[in-house]
């Protein structure tokens, strides 16, 4: 959705970086999508099998755009269909290479207030990023009621309307259909993110008859675990698998060299706290209550008391901010405030005594090396 005033460079090479049409497109939520994070965002919706793209913010159609490339190249008819709340931004579509047929299907609507009344098995969106406080009262109040009814429970009232278009997009997402949003991280980390996650996961859960559909589409549903036996103690399909292995040379890798027998997987407890170790801006401590054993995207903190005060305790240490300013001191650096802590530079993390002594727990004394008598 951009605005009447955007030059036409700006719906083809990115939007303005400073200045009253860029205060315009921030007022109104309105940012650039680029064509190629448009066209993954639409192969993958297509992947379900979809014949039509809908696109809830159409704007100056970066995602009909995409669909029409991606159709091109999969040889396949695909229907385009949205809505847009500001007619001007169509103009700015048109200007960009699409036609009226292209547009036919558009809505000039508001896709909150007037939604589309049938399922949709493919929903593409860079939706509006308008934030709580640009909302006036009565959308406020709006917004606030419908996430009630649709979640149970209103959302904390600093949610941005993105945060509701995601919420329609689901209750409109058909059975088997796919949703592809570019969405801030507010989602996952915002004082609503637990109440709106709790929601989307409700209806989800992992059945024998899930499993045999996704087999039934080609898709891998084991994960290989030999642990604890011997090559000739595994079926004869597995052995083979392990013998191409072998024939590329994968025993003799770093890794897998360390290990007897070299297929052997690493086997870990729960970790009661995870670290994501490299960030930009949100670099912190997890509280693992879903019991998850990560691969390699957090590092594992197993405090040197188990019970669940102390962890909790502990975490409360480790999440300040004033422990999370101490990072630098045992990260490295890579630019724009992004810090990599490795796992033995992690354990020299300074933890601020006054923190401690809040969260009720006491700093270790440090052992001294004895001084020899000369």
């Amino acid at each position: 959705m951009l605005t009447e005033d955007v030059a036409m460079s700006s719906v083809t090479e990115g939007p303005p970086r400073a200045g009253p049409q860029r205060a315009a497109l921030r007022s109104r939520g309105q940012f650039w999508t680029p064509q190629w994070v448009a066209e993954a965002m639409v192969a993958y919706v297509l992947r379900g099998g979809a014949t039509e793209v809908f696109d809830p913010a159409v704007g100056s159609g970066a995602f009909f755009r995409a669909a029409k490339a991606v159709a091109q190249r999969l040889g396949v008819n695909l229907s385009l269909a949205g809505t847009e709340i500001d007619p001007a931004a169509l103009g700015q579509a048109r200007q960009a290479g699409l036609s009226d047929a292209d547009l036919a299907d558009v809505r000039i609507a508001d896709f909150l207030l007037d939604p589309p009344t049938r399922p949709l098995a493919a929903i593409v969106a860079n939706p509006p990023y308008v934030r709580h406080h640009r909302l006036s009262p009565a959308m406020k109040g709006w917004v606030k009621g419908f996430g009630a009814s649709l979640t149970g429970r209103a959302l904390d009232g600093r949610a941005g309307l993105h945060v509701y278009f995601l919420l329609r997009a689901l209750q409109l997402l058909a059975p088997g259909g796919r949703l592809a949003f570019i969405l801030p991280a507010d989602v996952c980390e915002g004082v609503y993110a637990d109440d709106l996650w709790r929601w989307v996961v409700s209806g989800c859960e992992v059945t024998p008859e899930l499993m045999d559909r996704l087999r039934a589409k080609g898709r891998a549903t084991l994960l290989l675990c030999p642990n604890g036996r011997s090559k000739e103690e595994l079926p004869e399909a597995v052995r083979a698998y392990l013998d191409e292995g072998e024939k590329a040379g994968l025993p003799q890798r770093a890794i897998m060299k360390a290990r007897s027998p070299w297929y052997r997987m690493e086997r870990r407890k729960v970790p009661p706290i995870l670290f994501a170790y490299l960030g930009r801006r949100n670099a912190r401590f997890i509280r693992n209550l879903a019991g998850v054993v990560p691969l390699t995207c957090f590092l594992c903190v197993y405090p040197r008391r188990e019970d669940p005060h102390f962890v909790a305790a502990l975490w409360k240490v480790v999440s300040h901010p004033l422990t999370i300013a101490n990072l630098p001191l045992v990260g490295k650096s890579y630019g724009s405030g992004c810090i990599k802590v490795e796992p033995r530079s992690l354990e020299r993390l300074p933890l601020p005594p006054a923190v401690v002594a809040e969260a009720g727990l006491a700093l270790c004394s440090r052992r001294r090396q004895l001084q020899l008598a000369l």
